[in-house]
């Protein structure tokens, strides 16, 4: 961790296993991940678009679902 923030490294392997939870679980895993886990990226421009860069094809569509309710920030 540098500065406060996470090397991309980590956040590569939290990435995967969100994507991980995304394609192998059920809609009740699937739900955790998109407002538990990707929702709270929405908060901040700079985490918004760093985790936009590190999304997988299921969390990709997760996090889609969530530009349907909340928008994106500025």
């Amino acid at each position: 961790m540098r500065d406060g923030h996470l090397s991309d490294e980590t956040l590569h392997r939290i990435f995967d296993m969100y994507e991980e939870l995304a394609a192998e679980g059920d809609e009740e895993v699937q739900n955790l991940v998109q407002v538990t886990l990707l929702e709270p990226l929405w908060d901040d421009k700079m985490t918004y678009d760093r985790a936009e860069k590190l999304l997988g094809e299921h969390t990709r569509e997760l996090w889609n679902c969530i530009g349907s309710y909340l928008r994106a920030p500025q």
